[in-house]
C-alpha cells in the first residue's frame, strides 16, 4: 500500500477532550476511527464531537454507536468537515451527549 497510516485522535466534545484517545486507520482516501470515550465531566451539552484526524472530502461519512450510556438513544451519526453529529434512532434528530456519558462506535469517511 502507498498510502497507509494508523495513530491515535484526540476527541473533543463540549470544549473538553474526551476521556481517551480513538485509534484510527487511513488507507489511500478512506478513515475509519475506533472510539471508546467518556464525555469529561465539565463538557457542555452539545451533539457535536470534533478532533477527527481529517476533514471529509465534501461527503457525509457515517458514525455507528454499538453502546451509549446517553440520556437518549443514540444509534449513529454522520461526519461534516473534521467532526461528528450524533443523532437518536429512527431519524436525522440531533441528540446531545451530556457530561459524564460514555460512547463506543465506529466512524468511516473519505477524507480529501
Amino acid at each position: 500500500l502507498d498510502d497507509y497510516e494508523e495513530g491515535t485522535c484526540q476527541l473533543v466534545h463540549g470544549g473538553n477532550n474526551m476521556s481517551t484517545t480513538a485509534d484510527y486507520e487511513k488507507i489511500g482516501r478512506l478513515v475509519t476511527i475506533h472510539f471508546d470515550v467518556t464525555s469529561a465531566s465539565g463538557s457542555t451539552t452539545t451533539n457535536i464531537i470534533s478532533g477527527l484526524p481529517f476533514s471529509t472530502d465534501g461527503v457525509l461519512g457515517a458514525v455507528h454507536v454499538v453502546y451509549a450510556n446517553a440520556s437518549a438513544t443514540i444509534v449513529g451519526g454522520y461526519v461534516s468537515g473534521s467532526q461528528f453529529n450524533l443523532v437518536v434512532g429512527g431519524g436525522t434528530a440531533a441528540t446531545n451527549l451530556v457530561a459524564g456519558e460514555r460512547i463506543i462506535g465506529v466512524v468511516i469517511y473519505k477524507t480529501a
